[in-house]
C-alpha cells in the first residue's frame, strides 16, 4: 500500500471521534474572520467610503480611494488585528491536530493555547518570516508574466493595434503565470515543516524550525505537493459551482442571487467536510517527513520508538509478511507439484526403462538366433529352397513328354 493511502486511512481513523471538534474549529475561525472583515468594512463606511462601489469599479475607484491616507490606516489596522487574532489560532489548530496524531484527548479550547504561552510570539514571528519569503519569491517569479499580461491588456485597449496580438499576449502571460505560481508553491514547500515544529510537541524556535524544515524537505517537496493535490477531488463541487456562477453572472442577471446562495451553501459544506480531513492528513504527513528526517540524520540510524515512521513501517512489514506467507504457500504448492511431476517422470521413465529392457532382450535373442548361421549360409539356403533338385526335375520332364505324346495321339 502506498504511503499516501496509509496516511489518509490512518488520519480518517484518528479523526473519527474528533471530526465534530474539527468542524467547530472551522466555524470559530470563520466567525472571527467575518467579524474582523465586518468591522473593517464598517470603518470604511463611517469614513465615507463606499465598498460596494469599490467592488464594482475597483480600478477607477481605488485611485480615488487611496489618494487619502485614511484608507491605508484602516487597512493597516485591520491587517494587524487579523494577524494577532487569526495567526495564533491557526498555530493552535495545528497543535490540536498534532496532538490527535499522538492519540491524546483534545479539546476545541486547545486552539487558544498560544495566547497563554510563548507560542503566541513564535506564531507571529513565523507568519512574518514565511510571509516575507513568499512575498520575495512571488515578486521574483510573477513579475514577468504580470508584465506580459499588462502589455496585452494595454494593447487590447488601443484601437489602432493588431487585434490578435493582445489575446495572444494575455494567454501566454496567463500560462506563464500558472507555471510561476506552481514554482512558488514548490519553493515554499521547503518551509512546510516549520509551523508544526514550533508547536508544543517539539517547541523549536523560529530560526531552528525554518532551518530544520529546509534540511528535511530537500527531496520531499514534490512529494508533499502531490499529497496535497490528492485531495482535489473534494473540491470538484466547489469548482463547478463557481464556474456556473461566473457564466451566470455574465449572461442572466435573474439567476445571480440564487447562484450566490448556491455558492455559499456548497462552499460552506465543502469547507466543513474537506478542511478537517485535509488538515489532519497534511499534519500527519508533515510529522512523518520530520521523523523520517530525524531517522536519517540519527547517527545510529534508529528512529525513536512510538513514531509515525515506525508505525507505517510496521504496517508495511505486516503487509510484506502477508505477501511472504502467500509466497511461501505458493512455493510449497510449487514444491508439491514438482514432487508430483518428478514422481510421474520417474514412473514414466521406469516403464520406458522396462520396455527398453524387454526390447533389448528380444533383440538379443533374435541376434543370437541369427548369429547361429552366417549370413552367406542363410542366403544359400534360400537359394536351395527356391531351386528344384535334379531328381525333382526328372519327373517333371517325364510328365511333359507324356503330355506331348497324348496330344499327338
Amino acid at each position: 500500500m502506498r504511503l499516501s493511502k496509509l496516511i489518509k486511512r490512518d488520519s480518517k481513523l484518528l479523526l473519527t471521534n474528533n471530526y465534530g471538534k474539527g468542524v467547530l474549529i472551522i466555524l470559530i475561525i470563520s466567525i472571527i474572520n467575518f467579524i474582523i472583515n465586518f468591522v473593517d468594512g464598517l470603518a470604511f463606511n463611517l469614513c465615507g467610503y463606499d465598498l460596494i462601489r469599490l467592488s464594482e469599479d475597483i480600478y477607477n475607484y481605488s485611485q480615488e480611494l487611496f489618494t487619502s491616507p485614511i484608507p491605508f490606516i484602516i487597512s493597516f489596522v485591520g491587517f494587524i488585528i487579523k494577524m494577532l487574532l487569526i495567526v495564533p489560532i491557526m498555530i493552535g489548530t495545528l497543535n490540536f491536530y498534532l496532538n490527535i496524531t499522538d492519540k491524546e484527548n483534545v479539546s476545541v479550547s486547545d486552539i487558544f493555547n498560544p495566547y497563554e504561552s510563548k507560542l503566541f510570539g513564535k506564531s507571529i514571528l513565523m507568519w512574518l518570516n514565511l510571509g516575507i519569503k513568499r512575498l520575495f519569491i512571488s515578486l521574483l517569479f510573477v513579475a514577468i508574466p504580470i508584465a506580459v499580461i499588462s502589455v496585452g491588456v494595454f494593447i487590447s485597449l488601443q484601437a489602432d493595434m493588431h487585434p490578435l496580438f493582445a489575446p495572444m499576449l494575455i494567454i501566454v502571460g496567463s500560462l506563464v503565470l500558472l507555471v510561476a505560481l506552481f514554482l512558488i508553491e514548490l519553493f515554499m514547500q521547503r518551509y512546510a515543516l516549520a509551523p508544526i515544529l514550533i508547536c508544543n510537541k517539539y517547541s523549536y524556535g523560529v530560526h531552528k524550525a525554518v532551518k530544520t524544515s529546509t534540511n528535511y524537505m530537500k527531496h520531499h517537496k514534490g512529494e508533499l505537493i502531490g499529497f496535497k493535490l490528492s485531495y482535489i477531488g473534494y473540491l470538484i463541487p466547489f469548482i463547478l459551482v463557481n464556474i456556473m456562477y461566473f457564466f451566470t453572472e455574465e449572461t442572466d442577471f435573474a439567476l445571480v442571487m440564487p447562484m450566490k446562495l448556491l455558492v455559499f451553501v456548497v462552499t460552506t459544506l465543502t469547507a466543513l467536510f474537506f478542511v478537517p480531513y485535509y488538515l489532519m492528513g497534511t499534519t500527519m504527513y508533515k510529522r512523518y517527513l520530520f521523523e523520517l528526517g530525524e531517522h536519517i540524520s540519527n547517527a545510529n540510524g534508529q528512529a525513536v520508538q512510538g513514531t509515525i515512521v515506525n508505525d507505517i513501517n510496521q504496517q508495511d512489514s505486516s503487509v510484506n509478511v502477508g505477501n511472504l506467507n502467500i509466497q511461501e504457500k505458493n512455493t510449497n504448492n510449487e514444491y508439491s507439484n514438482s514432487q508430483i511431476n518428478n514422481n510421474n517422470v520417474e514412473n514414466i521413465s521406469s516403464v520406458n526403462a522396462e520396455d527398453t529392457v524387454i526390447t533389448e532382450e528380444m533383440n538379443n535373442t533374435n541376434q543370437q538366433e541369427v548369429s547361429t548361421q552366417p549370413t552367406s549360409t542363410v542366403i544359400e539356403a534360400l537359394q536351395v529352397e527356391s531351386e528344384p533338385t535334379e531328381q525333382e526335375q526328372k519327373p517333371i520332364e517325364n510328365t511333359i513328354d507324356t503330355e506331348e505324346s497324348n496330344t499327338e495321339i
